[in-house]
């Protein structure tokens, strides 16, 4: 068996984003064999059909055109669990067949897997990720909650992250460890946009402690190295390549249960092989605060290259977030701020505000309606980032839906969605508007794994 473990683990490590996949199954098959008495695991397909229609498919102001368009959706869940391996997938089939022909039929894809090998026990780890799907190439606008095709693209982003963590003591652990990350944009351009996303490459390492100072109170030390090249994108025009070091002193202090405060503070230094060097404070700071039937939560952090257009931004976000629950249902209300800046070249490309507000009631034992409004004004210094005309800021939808179980895991859900893009607030001219209502109905086979413990076995090697 050891002969054929090694060939499963050489094909895995060779293969492509799509290989991925097999290239798991197949290490799996194997492994299954020797650890079969200790493992868990669950496959639960699922499939779906569902009508769409559209009066504006390729959301403009002018010209509307309506459509139809036909979904077949299959679907698989998987989970695995052993002493060792931890394995979670799910990934969905979309094809999509326009009666009008305003596009041709197409296929979707959206994969989500993570992998945790135990390697050596409490010793040594391996983190393997991999995610596919259509997302928006508007990072200030997210159309995929609107179109299927409009100024989308693949993204695949596939991670491997060997690492350690050591115990010196009780209340102490540091953790050391080296990642690579692949972003590619295999099927870049769609519908109406002529725009690709930027592929990146990235090599880095980190070494982190973990104190914990009281039951309640716990003090982290990091520092990550990264070197990131960029590939050359069609509203960039060449390639970067740079190296990011970030440096950061967090501590997180539990007031009271559910309730905590998480303080992060660093500094970031962007040191790009061709041109001046950049640096900046960088944070992540929470409030997170329960009250008997209500969750609030308040943040503010930096995340970096979120853009898929552009080599290497910087995005600055505040959010404030309430989560209410009630006998039948719950509600949620969530207000963002976030800056998206340029690192090379030290500019801001743009300000997005945000309001969202989503109502989910149990009408019946059977059946669950849901309400969702949302608000945006994007304030945009270029068009690259810029779905629509920059000179409609303003993004409003309504969205509104029930859905019914019927039997043994069969639902039929109707959902409608208005959006529409303004110049302002209460501006009738050149407005931008789409009405979507789909119908659908899903089965769903089997049963996820319950949480349970599984005892630690042999090592791997």
């Amino acid at each position: 068996m050891g002969s054929s473990i090694k060939s499963a683990i050489r094909r895995f490590l060779s293969a492509g984003h799509w290989s991925l996949v097999t290239g798991l199954l197949s290490l799996l098959s194997c492994l299954c064999s020797a650890t079969a008495h200790a493992s868990e695991f669950s496959i639960l397909p699922s499939i779906a059909v569902s009508e769409e229609y559209t009066d504006n498919v390729f959301q403009t102001h002018t010209e509307r055109k309506t459509e139809f368009i036909s979904h077949l959706t299959p679907g698989l869940a998987f989970q695995y669990r052993a002493p060792f391996w931890d394995w979670d997938l799910a990934y969905l089939l979309d094809y999509r067949y326009y009666a009008r022909n305003s596009q041709k039929w197409e296929i979707s894809h959206n994969l989500d897997t993570k992998m945790n090998l135990r390697v050596i026990e409490n010793f040594l780890f391996l983190d393997i990720s991999d995610t596919y799907k259509k997302v928006s190439l508007d990072v200030n606008r997210d159309t995929t909650t609107t179109s299927t095709f409009i100024n989308q693209a693949d993204q695949n982003i596939l991670t491997f992250a060997p690492h350690i963590e050591l115990r010196p003591g009780a209340n102490f652990q540091v953790n050391s460890g080296y990642h690579y990350t692949k972003e590619s944009y295999p099927n870049a351009s769609s519908g109406n946009n002529t725009l690709s996303g930027i592929d990146r490459e990235e090599h880095g390492a980190f070494i982190a402690t973990v104190h914990e100072l009281s039951p309640k109170s716990t003090l982290t030390t990091n520092a990550a190295y990264a070197h990131i090249d960029s590939g050359q994108g069609s509203n960039t025009g060449q390639a970067l390549s740079y190296h990011r070091l970030l440096p950061s002193l967090a501590i997180r202090y539990e007031y009271a249960e559910k309730s905590f405060i998480s303080l992060e503070g660093g500094y970031s230094w962007f040191l790009f092989d061709n041109g001046p060097s950049n640096s900046n404070p960088f944070w992540n700071a929470t409030l997170t605060h329960a009250f008997d039937h209500m969750l609030l939560s308040l943040n503010s952090n930096v995340t970096f290259n979120t853009d898929p257009l552009q080599g290497s931004t910087e995005s600055r976000n505040f959010s404030a977030r309430l989560d209410k629950t009630m006998r039948r249902g719950s509600m949620g209300f969530i207000a963002t701020y976030s800056e998206l800046i340029n690192n090379q070249q030290g500019k801001l490309d743009s300000k997005n505000y945000q309001i969202l507000v989503n109502i989910k009631h149990d009408l019946t034992e059977k059946m669950t309606g849901h309400l969702d409004l949302t608000g945006v004004k994007v304030n945009a210094r270029n068009n690259n980032n810029i779905n629509n005309d920059i000179t409609l800021p303003y993004q409003f939808s309504i969205g509104a839906g029930v859905s019914y179980t019927l039997v043994n895991n069969l639902s039929l859900a109707l959902d409608y969605n208005y959006t529409t893009y303004r110049q302002s607030i209460g501006s009738s001219i050149n407005n931008t508007e789409i009405n979507r209502v789909i119908l659908g109905l899903t089965k769903r086979f089997g049963k996820p794994l319950e949480k349970g413990n599984i005892k630690q076995g042999p090592n791997v090697l």
